[in-house]
């Protein structure tokens, strides 16, 4: 579960552009003003609905998954998501759960190459 939980997070992160919690003034950082431009809070899916489609193996996004509502930071909307995602395992595309596997498996090997060291 622990790497079922560490996977989801990190295709969430690559998915809703999850900054390194810096400041972008202070960091210039085009990438983050990238992710922050294309959160759209007026939208059901904060404006990432393309990039959740592509997660998905369905054409339209479920009614079960979670939409976005006024007031939620995007990090309580993205905790939404990844719960969701961990109970629907049914609904991931080929493309994302390749993307996930080769993540974590860099992931691990990174580990054990501290580890050795």
């Amino acid at each position: 579960m622990k790497f079922l939980n560490l996977a989801l997070t990190a295709a969430l992160c690559i998915t809703f552009g999850v900054s390194n919690g810096q400041n972008n003034a202070a960091t210039g950082s085009k990438t983050s003003q990238i992710n922050q431009a294309s959160t759209d809070v007026n939208d059901d899916y904060m404006g990432k609905k393309e990039k959740i489609l592509r997660m998905l193996n369905v054409k339209e996004i479920p009614a079960t998954f979670p939409k976005y509502t006024a007031g939620l930071s995007e990090q309580d909307y993205r905790m939404q998501v990844k719960s969701w995602l961990e109970k629907n395992e049914q609904f991931w595309s080929d493309e994302y759960k390749k993307k996930r596997d080769e993540k974590v498996q860099k992931r691990q090997e990174a580990r054990k190459q501290a580890q050795q060291k």
